[in-house]
C-alpha cells in the first residue's frame, strides 16, 4: 500500500473513531441513485445505536432544503408537506424514517437529506443526490423507416425491402420520448454500424410535453431521430437477407448504462441483380414513345393547318383570274370593269399578229 493511499485510511478511520466518541451514534440512509417516472421509490432512514442511552427525537427527510417529512419518535407519528410535482410521499406504507414516494417524475431530481435528532439535542445530517428519469416502457420501441420500399414484397408480418448489392438504402429512425435525451444507432445482423459506413447522416432531437401524466411545463422529453444512408455490401448479407435494427439506448455520465429498445426487425432481400432496374427502363422507355407520340401529333396538326390554309389560299386565288389566250392571266374584279370592255380587250389581243 502507497503512503498516500494508508494516509487516506488512517483519516478515514480517526474520522468515524471522532464521530463515535463525539456524537454517540450513526445514522444509516439508503436512497435510490436513479428514480424511474412514473415509478415509486423508498427513502429509509434509521438510527444505529451505539450507546443504550440514545433516544430518538424526530427523523426528518429534505428534499433540496425543502422539508416534506417528518417522523416524531416522542410521539409516535408523522407529518408530511406535499412535494407538490417533485413525488408523491405513500402515508399508508410510509413508517418512522423509511418514507415512500409512490410516484416520482424528472422534476424529483435533487439532493435527499436525512436529519436525526436525539433528546439530548444531539442531530446528525446525511445526504445523497439521486436522478430522475423517464423511460420509454411499454410500446416505447423506436420507430424504423426504410427506403427504397417495394409494395410486393412480404413475408407474414415482416416487411420486407428488396435491394441488390453496392445499392444504398436510406434509413430514419426515432426515439419514443425519454428523459434523458436516447441515442440510437443501426444495427445490420445483429452488428452495430459505425459511422464511418454511414452516409448523409442527420441527427436532432425535439421536445415533446407529457400531456397524458399531467406534468407541468417544466416536464419536457425528448424525442431523438437519426437518418443515414447506408451502402450494402457483401458483407452485410446473410443467406440473401440482411436484417435492419434500431436500437435506442439512454446512459447517464455517473451511472453508464440505463436502458435499451429495439425497433421491429426489418428483412432487406439483397439479390446479385438490380430488380429494380427493369421497371425503370421499361417506365424510361413508355415515356420516350409517350412523348414522341405527343410530339408527332402535335406536328401534324400543325403541318396540316399549314396546307389546309395553302389550298385555300391558292383555289381563291385561282378563282379570281381569267386565262385569256396562250396561258395570258388578267386580274378578274367585277368592282373596276365590266364584262364587254374585258372581252374587248380580250379578242383585240387575239386578233393581233403574234411576233
Amino acid at each position: 500500500m502507497s503512503s498516500r493511499y494508508f494516509t487516506r485510511y488512517i483519516l478515514l478511520v480517526f474520522y468515524y473513531v471522532y464521530i463515535s466518541r463525539v456524537n454517540g451514534f450513526k445514522i444509516e440512509m439508503k436512497t435510490k441513485d436513479i428514480l424511474v417516472d412514473p415509478m415509486g421509490s423508498w427513502f429509509n432512514c434509521s438510527l444505529e445505536k451505539t450507546e443504550k442511552t440514545l433516544q430518538l427525537e424526530s427523523i426528518k427527510w429534505f428534499k433540496d432544503d425543502y422539508l416534506f417529512y417528518t417522523y416524531s419518535a416522542i410521539e409516535t407519528k408523522f407529518t408530511f408537506n406535499p412535494l407538490l410535482d417533485k413525488g408523491v410521499v405513500d402515508l399508508e406504507e410510509s413508517k418512522e424514517g423509511h418514507v415512500l414516494l409512490r410516484s416520482t417524475n424528472i422534476n424529483s431530481t435533487g439532493v435527499y437529506k436525512c436529519e436525526v435528532k436525539l433528546t439530548d439535542g444531539r442531530s446528525q445530517a446525511k445526504e445523497r443526490n439521486s436522478t430522475a428519469i423517464f423511460l420509454p416502457l411499454g410500446e416505447g420501441s423506436p420507430n424504423l423507416s426504410l427506403q427504397p420500399r417495394l409494395e410486393m414484397m412480404f413475408q407474414g408480418d415482416l416487411q420486407v425491402v428488396v435491394i441488390s448489392v453496392d445499392e444504398h438504402i436510406e434509413v430514419t429512425c426515432e426515439s419514443q420520448a425519454s428523459f434523458p435525451e436516447a441515442k440510437l444507432f443501426i444495427k445490420l445482423n445483429g452488428q452495430r454500424i459505425p459511422e464511418s459506413s454511414l452516409e448523409d447522416v442527420k441527427v436532432g432531437s425535439s421536445v415533446s410535453w407529457d400531456k397524458i401524466r399531467g406534468l407541468r411545463f417544466s416536464n419536457k422529453l425528448l424525442t431523438t431521430f437519426l437518418s443515414a444512408k447506408i451502402k450494402i455490401r457483401s458483407d452485410f448479407v446473410e443467406k440473401g437477407f440482411t436484417r435492419v435494427i434500431c436500437s435506442s439506448v439512454l446512459t447517464l455520465k455517473q451511472h453508464g448504462f440505463i436502458h435499451q429498445q429495439d425497433s421491429d426487425v426489418v428483412r432487406v432481400r439483397v439479390l446479385s441483380f438490380r430488380p429494380k432496374q427493369y421497371t425503370h427502363v421499361r417506365n424510361e422507355r413508355n415515356k420516350k414513345w409517350f412523348y414522341l407520340f405527343i410530339i408527332v401529333t402535335v406536328g401534324f396538326v400543325v403541318a396540316n393547318g399549314y396546307w389546309e390554309q395553302y389550298h385555300k389560299k391558292k383555289a381563291l386565288k385561282d378563282e379570281n383570274t381569267v386565262v385569256v389566250g396562250s396561258g395570258s392571266r388578267i386580274p378578274y374584279n367585277n368592282s373596276e370593269m365590266d364584262l364587254c370592255t374585258l372581252r374587248d380587250t380580250a379578242e383585240r389581243r387575239l386578233s393581233s399578229p403574234q411576233k
